[in-house]
Formats: structure tokens, C-alpha cells, sequence
């Protein structure tokens, strides 16, 4: 008989949200390709069958972890302060690059948009096509006319060229996928947090720099 890994946790959460946090884990740890329904089951310590109380199959649960990387992308490029729009520019990319640093899985099934002739669907329902913020709707679209209005306003104070906030986006979200993608091993902020705040930091400003050269104004 297969022993059971049970998977402790400081707090209580729901099944559903459990099984999406170990779905997470195993594909951080062992890409798509080895994630497993078993080895879900496995983990939390409850019979395979169990599972489909919560999900369909494992589709429905790659598409819950998407949903969390939209909902967190939802709350981007909110002005609190009054920042200039570089200066709101730099932190909307900087707080991506840190999420996603942490957020491993997430970065593995997004990668599936850039790499798939029709993209992700779970993705691009919500995302938009660049180039066509004015038709788009869905869970991000309040976020893509916050990062329009920090474009236009930098625009009209002359630090930025007119750029579409969907090109912007898709752009900077792709950078921040493949540079996370393509560095191996990564350290675990747990395991290993200075590895990982050392690399964090390069990153931030890397593709701050390159973010913002995409956009800023020739001399």
C-alpha cells in the first residue's frame, strides 16, 4: 500500500483550496507534465475518488491556479500615493516580478499562452488580445485602464510615446514568464532567501529598466 504524505499546514483552509495549493506545489516542483491527480491525493491524505467532489478533473484544477495569478494581476497598478506614472510604472513591475518569483506554478501554466497556437483560454478570456483594450472586457480589464491611464498620462508630461496598455502588458508579462522560466535552478524564498531576494532584485531591475525604455520617449 502507497504511503501517504500528509501535508501540513499552520492554518485550516477549505478542501478545494487545499488541493489547488498541493496542485501548485507538485507542479513547481515537477513541471505539468509530472503532475498527478494521485499524487494530490497523496499529499492531502484523502482517497482518489475524493477529489472529484471538489473538481471535475485536472483541467478544472489548472484553471483555479490561473485564476489566482488574474485575481492577483486584477489588483496591479493601483495609484495609492500619487506617484508620477514611471514612478507607478516601475512598482506595477516590480510587484509582478516578486509574485511570480514566488508563485512558480503559476509562471509554468501562463508560459502554456506564449507557447500553444490558440493560448491559454482560462488566460485569454480575461487578457485580451494586445492591441484591442477598447473591445475587451473580463476580470483584468479594469487593470489594463489603470496601466492605460498611467501610459496616457505619461504620455501627455512627455516622459512616455503612446503606447497600448494591452501590447504593454502582454509584453512585460511575457518577459517576466521566460526570464523566471529560464533560470534554473531557482532558489526557493524558504529554503534558500538570500539566493532568492539576490535573484529577485536583479530581476526587478532588469526588466524595470527594460519595461520602461519599451515606453519611455526618444530624446
Amino acid at each position: 500500500m502507497r504511503a501517504r504524505r500528509k501535508l501540513k499546514r499552520d492554518i485550516d483552509v477549505g478542501t478545494a483550496e487545499l488541493i489547488v495549493d498541493v496542485a501548485e506545489q507538485i507542479i513547481e516542483e515537477k513541471g505539468i507534465e509530472g503532475f498527478r491527480l494521485q499524487d494530490i491525493a497523496d499529499a492531502i491524505g484523502i482517497q482518489f475518488p475524493s477529489l472529484y467532489t471538489h473538481f471535475k478533473g485536472k483541467k478544472e484544477i489548472l484553471s483555479s491556479i490561473i485564476d489566482r495569478a488574474i485575481k492577483t494581476l486584477a489588483q496591479d497598478f493601483i495609484d495609492t500615493a500619487g506617484d508620477s506614472p514611471d514612478v507607478l510604472l516601475r512598482k506595477g513591475v516590480n510587484r509582478q516580478v516578486i509574485y511570480f518569483a514566488s508563485n512558480i506554478a503559476q509562471v509554468r501554466l501562463l508560459l502554456l499562452d506564449f507557447t500553444t497556437v490558440a493560448g491559454l483560454p482560462e488566460f485569454n478570456r480575461v487578457a485580451g488580445k494586445p492591441g484591442t483594450l477598447e473591445q475587451e472586457g473580463g476580470a483584468l480589464r479594469p487593470m489594463l485602464l489603470r496601466l492605460d491611464k498611467i501610459l496616457r498620462d505619461g504620455d501627455r508630461q512627455g516622459l512616455f510615446k503612446a503606447t497600448d496598455a494591452t501590447v504593454f502588458f502582454h509584453t512585460m508579462l511575457g518577459t517576466i514568464l521566460v526570464r523566471l522560466a529560464l533560470t534554473r535552478p531557482f532558489p526557493s524564498a524558504k529554503s534558500a532567501p538570500k539566493s532568492f531576494n539576490k535573484l529577485v532584485t536583479s530581476m526587478q531591475s532588469q526588466i524595470e529598466e527594460l519595461a520602461i525604455d519599451s515606453v519611455k520617449r526618444s530624446a
